[in-house]
């Protein structure tokens, strides 16, 4: 007796791929039915579910980028502010610093009988007076010029000063005709002791010189720092600096 037997047909691969991705849609509508309900009972609104792309199927979700900025300072402490704030302390102290001096001035100067102004006046009319002659010679009355200069000098600088003339230009500036002279543009108080017994000047000079090698004067500009003391009612020149 012959056996029947049943033959079932045999499904294409297509149609069994095609049965997964049906599949695999239904449950992805499931899930985003879910995920809709959801949203509904939160209040919020229910995002849809991305479409398949065509790399396999596969669902490719670009992630959120937040957006980034600068974080502003607070408007109290803004760099521009800050900025602000330290110039106005900048200059609020050097006002102060300047304040300062100009009373330690005053009050130094106050030493002396007269006001504080003409005393001021008095200290840098003798001083520029004084420095001229101990800046200055003309080989044809070495002799005199160094008796007028020595006359505005003190101390150990009015001592080296009378060296320096008799060792070395005394007996050199005749033999070159040498002649040195000097005009004071301008002249300022700098400092001040508070004692009121010793000022700082700064003079702006031009020292003018020729010579055998150069008959025509040569002009030399200089910034000197001039220390003056106050020595039996009148201000005697005790130190003299070049300012580079």
């Amino acid at each position: 007796m012959s056996e029947e037997v049943e033959h079932r047909p045999v499904s294409e691969p297509a149609d069994d791929a095609t049965g997964a991705q049906e599949s695999a849609v239904q449950r992805r509508g499931t899930a985003a039915a879910q995920a809709a309900s959801r949203a509904r009972r939160i209040g919020g609104r229910p995002r849809p579910d991305p479409a398949p792309s065509a790399l396999g199927g596969a669902v490719l979700v670009e992630a959120p980028i937040p957006p980034v900025s600068a974080a502003e300072p607070a408007e109290g402490h803004s760099p521009r502010n800050v900025a602000r704030s330290r110039a106005a302390l900048l200059v609020g102290a050097c006002v102060l610093v300047a304040g300062l001096v100009v009373a330690v001035v005053l009050a130094a100067l106050s030493f002396h009988s007269t006001s504080p102004a003409k005393a001021r006046e008095q200290l840098l009319a003798q001083v520029q007076e004084r420095l001229i002659p101990a800046i200055t010679y003309d080989y044809r009355h070495l002799q005199d010029d160094a008796k007028a200069a020595e006359a505005g000098l003190t101390g150990t600088f009015a001592t080296n000063y009378a060296q320096s003339m008799q060792t070395v230009i005394i007996p050199q500036a005749p033999k070159l005709k040498a002649i040195v002279t000097a005009d004071v543009s301008s002249v300022g108080l700098q400092s001040m002791s508070s004692d009121g017994k010793q000022a700082v000047v700064l003079v702006f000079a031009q020292q003018n010189t020729s010579n055998t090698a150069n008959p025509t004067p040569r002009p030399d500009f200089a910034t000197l720092d001039v220390t003056a003391n106050y020595v039996r009612g009148q201000w005697l020149i005790s130190q003299i600096g070049s300012v580079p």
